[in-house]
């Protein structure tokens, strides 16, 4: 009886420590179970000491009923392993539920790929800031060359490019407000609203060298503008600064050939009696001429009450292309200068762009511009070997004279050949 007794006692004093070797050992056990799983080991401190063997003895002798004591034991430690499971799986369901909302489509993915691809030239290649630089200058310098190219290729043929609507149906619209076209007996060949008074603009130099040149003033003679050959109405540009020194000669085919205002108002300051004098003849040849609605107040044309009409004009043609260096000075493409004050030539270029092309045989031309006056024309031209006068005033286009002038050419050759 008294064996028994000390029996019980003795395991249920050793019955705790046998729940202590349990719970010891849990530890040991999740540590092994990572081996089978795909995340990658993690590191753990070493186990304690296991418990002294008369401990354990004792506890494989106690009855089988008492070690259902230790099951509340591992039932206390599970709590702390049950919600991470959950929490996993919770985890792994969330983002499985989130996963088509927040993945980027297709596009949005490849987007960036395609906009950091290096162009096909440079591809593959290692290049440094330096030759970065070089190349990018280069393709620089290419653009400009290939930019400028088709426009100088373009010159010689620049009448070619000009619309030609209006005459390959055999009707000729013409888009200047007032033009006349005669042949060289005066037979009128085309106009329209030819005695309409309008500004010429600097059309007027024409008028200009015909009084210079009937005044028989030597051509050789040198001109230095001045001060008052500047254009103080309409604040025009000029390459010719104040000072500068020039024959008469030049100075007249400054004012033809590329409408010089300076050289202009030069060449009706130096006229004997000064400028006055020189527009009163102006006037007076235009009555000996027969250019009764015309009137000039001035040698450049930058007054818009210098006025004419179409009609006036085809007689000023007629009269101009008498002067031999009047016809010269009008069809000559550039010209070359070097005013006594400078070491340098200067370039001039024939305002007329007809001229320039080379396609036409133009006997005398004279090109005016001013706000009020439009885009003006006036040439003496060849066309299918007969001589013909063209007048076409106030043009809205930068090109519209030009322009008709090819549509009527255009007109008359289509006409030659269905007759």
């Amino acid at each position: 009886m008294n064996l028994k007794l000390l029996s019980l006692a003795t395991a249920f004093l050793l019955a705790p420590l046998a729940v202590s070797a349990a719970t010891q050992a849990q530890p040991a056990a999740k540590q092994s179970a990572p081996a089978t799983s795909s995340k990658p080991a993690v590191k753990t401190p070493s186990a304690q000491p296991a418990p002294p063997a008369s401990a354990t003895k004792s506890a494989a002798k106690a009855p089988s009923s008492k070690p259902a004591a230790a099951q509340p034991a591992s039932r206390r430690a599970s709590p702390t392993a049950a919600p991470t499971k959950a929490a996993a799986a919770g985890q792994q369901a969330g983002a499985a539920r989130a996963g088509p909302a927040t993945r980027p489509p297709a596009s949005t993915k490849a987007a960036p790929r395609l906009a950091s691809k290096p162009p096909a030239s440079t591809r593959g290649a290692s290049v440094s800031p330096r030759t970065g630089i070089r190349l990018r200058a280069e393709q620089r310098m290419a653009t400009r060359k290939l930019a400028k190219a088709p426009a100088s290729r373009a010159a010689p043929a620049a009448d070619e490019s000009l619309d030609l609507a209006g005459a390959e149906d055999g009707r000729l619209r013409v888009q200047s407000k007032a033009a006349l076209v005669v042949d060289a007996s005066g037979h009128e060949i085309y106009s329209k609203n030819d005695d309409l008074v309008l500004p010429i603009a600097s059309i007027t130099k024409l008028m200009t060298a015909v009084v210079v040149l009937d005044a028989g003033l030597s051509l050789d003679d040198t001109i230095t503008v001045s001060l008052d050959d500047k254009d103080f109405l309409r604040n025009s540009h000029s390459r010719l600064d104040v000072g500068s020194t020039l024959s008469r000669g030049d100075m007249l085919r400054l004012a033809l050939m590329s409408s010089e205002n300076r050289a202009a108002a030069a060449l009706a300051r130096t006229y004997p009696g000064g400028t006055p004098a020189f527009v009163r003849a102006m006037n007076a040849k235009a009555q000996q001429l027969g250019m009764s609605n015309t009137r000039f107040y001035d040698s450049t044309g930058l007054n818009g009450s210098n006025v004419s009409t179409a009609r006036d004009l085809v007689k000023l043609v007629q009269a101009a292309c008498e002067y031999p260096l009047i016809r010269d000075a009008t069809t000559t493409s550039e010209s070359e200068v070097q005013p006594v004050n400078r070491n340098n030539l200067m370039t001039y270029r024939n305002s007329n762009r007809l001229v320039r092309g080379g396609h036409w045989d133009i006997g005398l031309s004279k090109t005016g511009y001013l706000n009020e006056a439009g885009r003006c024309l006036v040439m003496e031209a060849r066309v299918g070997g007969k001589p013909l006068i063209f007048v076409l005033l106030n043009g809205q286009g930068r090109l519209t004279p030009m322009g008709d002038a090819v549509r009527i050419r255009a007109w008359l050759e289509a006409g030659s050949k269905t007759s």
